[in-house]
C-alpha cells in the first residue's frame, strides 16, 4: 500500500494457481496480462521440446475429487496394481533417463524400490536428505549412473536436467501450475532429443488438457 504510483512488472512462466478462476491472484494488481509466447511457439522456436502424451488407464478414484489430499492421493496411487503398471509400462517403453513424480515421500521410495526389483538403476530422493546426499543423487542422474529419479515434489521448480526424456505422473493434481511445472522438468532442448515422452498415470492431462 505504500508504492501505490510505482509501476509494476510481474514475471511468469505459470500464471495460474489452484483458484475456482484459475487465474493468479496476483493478477489484480496489474492492469494487462500479456501472453508473451505460447507453448506452441516456443516449442516451434526451439525453447522446448515437443511432448508426446500417453495415457495409460486412470486408476479409479483418481479423478473427480481426490485433488490435492495426501490421504486420499495415497490411498490411490499407492495401490500394489497402480504401482506395477507404472513400472511394467517404463520397461516396456523402454529405458529412459526419467524423473516420477508422486504423491508424496513414502510412494517414491517404493516406487524407487520397484524400478530397483526389475533391476533398473532407480533412486528416490526428498527434502529428508541431507544436501549432500540430494547432490550426489542427482549427479548420478546427470551422469546416466541413475535411470530413474522418484520424488514428490522436490524436482518440481528449478532443476536443470535437460537430458531427461521422459516424465511419469504418478500423482493426480486439480494445480496448472504443478502439472505445467513437473512436465517442464522434461521439455528443455538437448542436443539428439526428439522429444520429451510424457506418461500420465493419474489422468492430468484429462483434467488439464494438452
Amino acid at each position: 500500500k505504500n508504492y501505490q504510483h510505482v509501476r509494476r512488472l510481474g514475471l511468469t512462466a505459470t500464471p495460474y494457481r489452484l483458484m475456482p478462476s484459475g487465474r493468479l491472484k496476483a493478477l489484480e494488481m496489474y492492469d494487462d496480462f500479456v501472453v508473451a509466447a505460447t507453448p506452441r511457439e516456443l516449442e516451434k522456436l526451439g525453447f522446448i521440446s515437443p511432448i508426446k502424451i500417453f495415457a495409460p488407464p486412470t486408476p479409479d478414484g483418481a479423478q473427480g475429487g481426490v485433488g490435492d489430499n495426501l490421504t486420499a492421493r495415497e490411498a490411490v496411487m499407492g495401490q500394489d496394481h497402480v504401482v506395477g503398471d507404472i513400472v511394467e509400462t517404463w520397461l516396456k517403453a523402454g529405458k529412459a533417463s526419467t524423473i516420477v513424480f508422486t504423491v508424496s515421500v513414502k510412494l517414491a521410495k517404493t516406487l524407487a524400490n520397484k524400478f530397483k526389483e526389475a533391476g533398473v538403476n532407480a533412486a528416490a530422493v526428498s527434502g529428508y536428505e541431507p544436501f549432500d546426499a540430494r547432490r550426489d543423487i542427482i549427479g548420478k542422474f546427470r551422469r546416466g549412473e541413475i535411470q530413474v529419479v522418484c520424488n514428490a515434489m522436490l524436482l518440481t521448480e528449478g532443476l536443470d536436467v535437460p537430458h531427461v526424456t521422459r516424465i511419469v505422473m504418478a500423482r493426480p493434481t486439480e494445480s496448472p501450475a504443478v502439472f505445467l511445472q513437473q512436465v517442464g522438468r522434461g521439455v528443455r532442448p538437448y542436443p539428439g532429443k526428439a522429444c520429451c515422452e510424457l506418461y500420465d498415470h493419474a489422468g492430468n492431462v484429462l483434467t488439464h488438457g494438452h
